[in-house]
């Protein structure tokens, strides 16, 4: 299943000096678009640096955002097509193009010797993602054995249903109501009405199992 990746920078450096320092020593195919920086509406104490790549074989033009706090440290808020591409959004293989050339040609060469520490995250994963091994067992399981055409209308598949949703509330999980029902038709081959009403079901269980942890 392919997502849009992470990328981060953390470090003892000021992260801010530092970004601004890129300008300068951006390579060839790279250029900071101030102008698109220019005018933005962005909380107190964050900064947003946006870095503008060519088309070449293999990636096609883009522009990635960078939001920095002292705080917070510094990552990718998102990566946008070029306009010259024509494009409204990219796939998540595209973005993980951008997001790679990004460290290797920019980051990366100026980072050494420095520290500072780049992470990148991968953009095809499975369920475990987001999930416990414990909880995504639970999840295999249910989808393994119930009845693709009724979800979890069953008494027994509902029963292993709601164990795993209990689970993911139990061990925090991060994972989303959009993303198990993308996980449940690309990877287990679920019809989309029916694993979009799993994820409203999963996430309605969710939202009241936390209401009652609240009270």
């Amino acid at each position: 299943m392919e997502i849009y990746a992470d990328l981060k920078i953390t470090g003892e450096e000021n992260l801010e000096q530092f970004l601004e320092s890129l300008s300068e020593t951006l390579p060839e195919g790279w250029s900071r678009n101030r102008k698109a920086e220019t005018g933005l509406s962005v909380p107190p104490k964050w900064r947003q640096y946006c870095f503008h790549c060519d088309s070449r074989a293999g990636r096609i033009a883009g522009d990635v955002w960078v939001s920095c706090s002292p705080q917070e440290g510094a990552y990718v808020s998102n990566v946008l097509p070029g306009g010259e591409t024509g494009l409204s959004s990219l796939t998540p293989a595209q973005y993980h193009e951008i997001l790679e050339s990004f460290r290797d040609e920019v980051l990366l060469p100026v980072t050494r010797g420095k520290h500072l520490q780049v992470y990148l995250g991968d953009y095809t994963v499975d369920i475990e993602h987001w999930l416990s091994e414990d909880a995504a067992k639970l999840l295999r399981g249910f989808s393994r054995l119930a009845n693709k055409s009724t979800g979890s209308s069953h008494p027994l598949d509902r029963g292993r249903w709601l164990d795993f949703i209990i689970t993911a509330h139990r061990e925090h999980s991060t994972l989303q109501a959009d993303e198990l029902g993308r996980w449940l038709v690309e990877s287990e081959g679920w019809t989309d009405d029916v694993a979009e009403h799993l994820a409203v079901q999963y996430q309605f269980g969710r939202d009241l199992l936390q209401h009652l942890n609240d009270e």
